[in-house]
């Protein structure tokens, strides 16, 4: 006897979806009990790098994800492991031995540049205007 086995595309939606928040939990709860810090953070960053910038891969996505992934279980940081790491509104490009930028310091680039308007000048001078220079001094990624 021949069964006949179909899946709605609705359902295989719904199946792909489960096995995702299935996929998601175990490592969560992999990098938990390994103590890895963010577990849940760790695995969502590194699941939407992976779905966004491997969409069509001849490699399968849970290959991709297991291996980013298992770095991870060994501890290097996320976004060496992705390569790339937002700052406001700047997308750069990580890989050690670049400092990767902490967000305390994206928050104290927001806070100066909120004191001074969110511009690239302040009071002073003859038209009551002068540039406002930064000079981040360090080994980082420059995003200052």
């Amino acid at each position: 006897a021949r069964i006949n086995v179909s899946v709605s595309a609705s359902g295989a939606a719904d199946n792909c979806r489960a096995a995702l928040r299935a996929f998601k939990k175990w490592w969560v709860e992999k990098l938990r009990v390994n103590g890895v810090p963010e577990p849940e953070l760790s695995v969502k960053y590194i699941m939407d790098h992976v779905v966004t910038h491997y969409p069509i891969s001849k490699t399968p996505f849970k290959v991709i994800a297991n291996q980013f992934l298992g770095c991870r279980l060994k501890r290097m940081p996320v976004q060496y492991i992705i390569g790339e790491w937002d700052f406001r509104y700047t997308n750069l490009k990580m890989r050690p031995p670049v400092l990767i930028p902490r967000p305390e310091t994206e928050q104290l680039v927001g806070l100066v540049l909120d004191h001074h308007g969110n511009k690239h000048y302040c009071g002073g001078g003859e038209d009551n205007e002068r540039e406002v220079k930064f000079l981040d001094v360090g080994c980082g990624s420059g995003a200052i």
